[in-house]
């Protein structure tokens, strides 16, 4: 992809993203409970890793020809690392001993 069309493609990608913050935090004043605000987090949370990813491999695609591979490989390890890094555990655990 070209270094152009890939810089136009991230700042679409972030000022989306910058909408959808909006209109979330728009949303948690319309429907002001608890519930409600956790719900449209969760939604947002979605979308960001998913635009998230869409930025970074963007990115990559353009840097692809222009620098070395291992460069590349630490600019995506680091990426995965982030999304890794963020999720949540999954529910399904052994209880701690003081736990009843």
């Amino acid at each position: 992809m070209e270094g152009e069309l890939a810089t136009w493609v991230m700042t679409a990608a972030r000022f989306l993203i910058v909408v959808i913050a909006v209109t979330a935090g728009l949303l948690m004043i319309k429907y002001p409970t608890v519930e409600a605000s956790l719900r449209i987090n969760a939604v947002v949370a979605m979308v960001n890793v998913l635009l998230f990813s869409l930025i970074n491999f963007v990115g990559i695609g353009a840097l692809a020809g222009k620098v070395p591979v291992y460069k590349l490989g630490l600019v995506i390890a680091g990426s995965l690392m982030i999304i890794f890094g963020t999720m949540k555990p999954k529910a399904n655990r052994m209880p701690l001993e003081n736990e009843s």
